[in-house]
């Protein structure tokens, strides 16, 4: 607990996952009863990025009952949609970049990149 604050942390489960399978008969499981995961990644970890998250696998099941007016920013769940939205789009881009090749994106997937590798990779150093 923290001093002159309420609540307490009464457990954090950590689980390794056969193969890294998270499908797997206990971290499926698991991930049904816990109020939210954070789940590692071997390829970020190896790339020196700390914590190594892996942002999309990773959920809050209590986040949408403690955002929000007088909690934190109004708009605080919609941020969080939009940034999760765009990660996402700008992984599918790199994995689409891997099949068909810079050259071969539109108008629209380059801007991605062009903000991802910005934003992204230059200040985080993550691929």
């Amino acid at each position: 607990k923290i001093k002159g604050k309420k609540g307490t942390i009464t457990q954090l489960p950590i689980l390794t996952m056969p193969n890294d399978d998270i499908s797997h008969p206990i971290p499926d499981t698991t991930g049904y009863i816990t109020e939210g995961q954070l789940v590692l990644n071997r390829n970020l970890e190896k790339k020196g990025i700390y914590p190594p998250f892996e942002v999309l696998a990773s959920i809050s099941r209590l986040m949408k009952d403690s955002i929000g007016k007088d909690t934190t920013r109004e708009d605080h769940a919609d941020v969080n949609s939009q940034l999760l939205a765009s990660y996402s789009a700008a992984l599918e881009v790199r994995d689409l970049v891997s099949i068909v090749g810079e050259d071969g994106l539109n108008i629209f997937c380059n801007q991605i990149l062009c903000i991802f590798q910005t934003n992204i990779i230059f200040s985080f150093n993550f691929f």
